[in-house]
């Protein structure tokens, strides 16, 4: 029992390793491995990277939320803000569902991206902006949704080009920021 116990022991402290300090195995009386993932705010969280070839999600537009993966937006004007996505990363379908959370308020909008729009419109009368604000965009594949989190910064329009790839990449949109830099040059 005590051998049984300690190579138990030894399974338990490989798996966290391998898996990561952030996930943690959890036994039962019987002996059964349980895997309990680490949470934030009191939800399971399950972030997924595909595999990504290159030049696959590059950005389409300075001022073009891209929603292949987990990152920072700054946007200009909110009535202007739109998703995008590559036509192969879709479902293919004639209308993809785009579900949009801001989970700190508690409200969630589902809306239908037309197969034949390149780009989805951020919808303002449903889910307001808030610069500094993080939302969870989910897009409908099969039965699941894979789920991105976009934090957003509103930037000042009337400020120069040079002061805004600054200010971008104060808000952490990088990317945005140098491909501006690269549009300016």
């Amino acid at each position: 029992m005590v051998a049984l116990r300690f190579k138990l022991l030894i399974v338990n402290f490989s798996l966290s390793l391998t898996l990561g300090f952030n996930n943690a195995i959890a036994f039962d009386s019987s002996y059964s491995a349980t895997i309990v993932y680490s949470q934030e705010n009191g939800e399971q969280v399950d972030k997924k990277k595909e595999p990504r070839r290159r030049g696959d999600c590059d950005l389409l537009n300075v001022w073009t939320a891209n929603i292949c993966e987990s990152n920072t937006f700054c946007y200009q004007a909110a009535e202007e803000v739109a998703l995008w996505l590559p036509k192969h990363k879709r479902s293919g379908q004639m209308n993809d569902r785009v579900v949009i959370q801001n989970r700190s308020a508690q409200k969630t909008v589902i809306k239908q991206w037309p197969d034949s729009e390149a780009t989805f419109i951020w919808p303002l009368s449903n889910m307001p902006l808030q610069s500094g604000s993080t939302y969870w965009v989910g897009l409908k594949k099969g039965r699941d949704y894979s789920w991105i989190e976009l934090t957003v910064y509103q930037i000042s329009p009337t400020i120069s080009v040079a002061e805004q790839i600054t200010e971008m990449r104060q808000q952490g949109c990088s990317q945005q920021a140098d491909r501006l830099e690269k549009i300016e040059n």
